[in-house]
């Protein structure tokens, strides 16, 4: 799925529309991808940008990465992946 971009709010009924339609995993890096996180289903957030991120940021995912690799051990685990 290709979207447009979108400001937090906009992010946030994105993931609830592809909710519609089965699991969702969101993968962000910043303030303006909180409440994605916290509506997807799997919410990842990647820190390997090294930017300083409010503590909220940080509860608002599941998963907390340093490198965009860790995506696919996560997908691997939560047995996203066969």
């Amino acid at each position: 799925n290709i979207f447009h971009t979108c400001n937090i709010n906009c992010k946030e009924k994105v993931i609830q529309q592809l909710q519609n339609r089965g699991y969702v995993i969101m993968v962000g890096n910043n303030t303006n991808d909180q409440l994605a996180l916290k509506q997807a289903d799997l919410g990842i957030l990647t820190v390997q940008q090294g930017e300083d991120l409010p503590e909220q940021l940080y509860t608002s995912a599941d998963y907390v990465i340093s490198s965009i690799v860790d995506v696919l051990k996560i997908i691997k685990k939560e047995r996203f992946l066969c």
